[in-house]
């Protein structure tokens, strides 16, 4: 029989605490690590940035120290415009802007010539078919030899030009089969669309390819409403990076996802109200049907004068989109 063993007894020495080792928490450990970048950064990147801004405000010399700073505002940088400028610059005024001017057409450039603005339709110059504008405008600038500006509509003005140069130039545009700008619609002079695909990475639906296509298809229902005067803003894009500026005019296009886009209403031609959301996930195909709705509605319940994105600003576009839905319904009815 084996003798029970016993567990031998250590000397007590005093109280011996536990030795435990400090481990820091996986959650904080990298912001621990990089605490020594930030640090640094803040103190020789930041703080220096939002002082010079805080400087850029004052009024002082350096050799004064900071206690004889006194607050300018923008006076620092409105001498330093006026010291590039060569000159002072006039004070702000209160009037508002009242005008749009495209500059399309044939004008009188205040030194006894003239300038032509030609719409080029989303500022794509090419030649396709009998339609040959890159030739034509290659001509105008070998035969007449104006000088060129590119407008902020994707257009192009024909400079210093004598009267007798206006038949001259629309000889050529007619002989490469180019229309001139007084020929076009008023739709399609207020139309405009980024390049999208295939050109920009970021677009995930047509735009320039497509736009003049739906033109084609609204000018004569905008023809049959009687609205072909009216002058309204059309603009579409293949994304919603709006570089084409849909989202203050009459009516925005914005690519949504392959062949479908949002439709937005109630901006205006003068570009200082953005426009709402009217309808989404709208198929290409009945992109022309939904604003010749829209078109119509306008022509049925607008007031003498009125615009058509102060109308569905005014009529609200919840009030819009029920009229116009059922006229799409008897209109497919009659149909």
């Amino acid at each position: 029989m084996n003798a029970p063993t016993t567990r031998p007894t250590l000397p007590n020495h005093g109280h011996v605490k536990a030795r435990t080792k400090w481990r820091l928490s996986p959650r904080w450990a990298p912001y621990v690590f990089i605490s020594p970048f930030l640090i640094l950064f803040a103190v020789f990147g930041v703080f220096p940035l939002l002082f010079s801004l805080w400087l850029a405000f004052q009024s002082w010399e350096p050799t004064s120290g900071l206690d004889a700073m006194r607050f300018v505002g923008l006076e620092n940088f409105r001498a330093k415009v006026e010291e590039y400028f060569g000159k002072p610059l006039a004070p702000c005024h209160p009037a508002d802007v009242h005008g749009f001017d495209d500059h399309i057409g044939w004008h009188a450039q205040g030194d006894g010539r003239h300038f032509y603005g030609l719409n080029v339709e989303n500022g794509r110059v090419h030649d396709t078919g009998g339609f040959r504008l890159k030739t034509a405008l290659r001509r105008i600038l070998r035969d007449v030899q104006p000088g060129v500006r590119i407008t902020a509509h994707q257009s192009l003005l024909f400079t210093d030009l004598a009267a007798g140069d206006r038949e001259r130039i629309a000889e050529i545009l007619h002989g490469h089969g180019v229309k001139t700008s007084e020929e076009i619609s008023t739709i399609r002079r207020w139309s405009m669309a980024c390049v999208a695909l295939p050109t920009c990475g970021l677009a995930v639906a047509e735009s320039e390819r497509v736009l003049p296509g739906l033109i084609d298809r609204l000018e004569p229902e905008v023809a049959k409403l009687g609205l072909e005067k009216e002058a309204f803003t059309l603009r579409m894009t293949g994304c919603p990076n709006a570089c084409a500026r849909p989202y203050n005019s009459d009516i925005g296009i914005v690519g949504r996802t392959a062949g479908k886009y949002t439709i937005l209403l109630g901006g205006r031609l003068l570009g200082d109200r953005l426009n709402e959301h009217y309808k989404d996930v709208v198929p290409f195909e009945q992109l022309a049907g939904e604003i010749t709705a829209v078109l119509a509605c306008y022509k049925a319940e607008r007031t003498p004068g009125e615009t058509l994105g102060d109308f569905c600003h005014t009529k609200g576009i919840d009030a819009v989109r029920a009229w116009a839905d059922a006229w799409l319904a008897g209109s497919r009815g009659a149909g």
